[in-house]
């Protein structure tokens, strides 16, 4: 499983799954706050899951 910013990555073509996000970009700088999100919601969510079983 990787996250990656484009479909086109090659972390994308040799993952099994991968998750798109796309951050805002503000004057050539890209902010991780998307990310980020993603990630701690994401590992959040299998915490919550394991702890369930």
């Amino acid at each position: 499983m990787s996250l990656t910013d484009s479909g086109f990555s090659p972390l994308a073509e040799c993952s099994r799954e991968w998750f798109e996000v796309v951050e805002a970009d503000h004057a050539g700088f890209r902010s991780l706050s998307a990310s980020m999100a993603f990630a701690m919601a994401l590992t959040v969510s299998i915490a919550e899951k394991r702890r369930r079983h």
